[in-house]
């Protein structure tokens, strides 16, 4: 018993006991992600403007989270529908996603992009809630 005492005193002050404690939580992290998911959404803005969405943020029903997905903010011209390209999320593989958020821009009248804007809560229709990769949510219209 002593030894072993002395042994794992030995292991903490060398610090491997922490690398391997800190090693599984990261290992198990990667597993849990949603692979190549993508939101299709459709540029109905009020003023008729292109629009370009930055980030989406997904509410996940299994632990009551809201996460947020920077995605490649490419123009989306007024009437179109258009999707992200596919984005990894964390946390939510084989998980419900109940709801999502776009954060967009809109370009103005002189042609600048306006500061970002935090759409309103869209429901997930049930059967698309399951996070699966290759999953692709929506379409919802985007109307400012």
């Amino acid at each position: 018993m002593k030894y072993l005492k002395g042994l794992l005193a030995a292991v903490a002050m060398t610090g491997m006991f922490s690398s391997v404690m800190t090693a599984t939580p990261s290992a198990r992290a990667g597993s849990n992600t949603c692979k190549d998911v993508k939101f299709k959404f459709t540029n109905s803005h009020r003023d008729g403007r292109d629009i370009k969405v930055v980030k989406v943020e997904h509410f996940s029903a299994h632990d009551r989270k809201w996460r947020t997905e920077d995605v490649a903010d490419e123009t989306c011209s007024q009437g179109r529908t258009c999707t992200t390209n596919g984005d990894n999320l964390a946390g939510v593989e084989a998980r419900d996603i109940s709801k999502v958020k776009f954060h967009y821009k809109v370009k103005d009248a002189a042609g600048n992009w306006t500061a970002t804007i935090v759409g309103g809560e869209k429901a997930v229709s049930a059967a698309q809630q399951e996070c699966r990769a290759g999953a692709i949510y929506g379409p919802w219209a985007i109307t400012g």
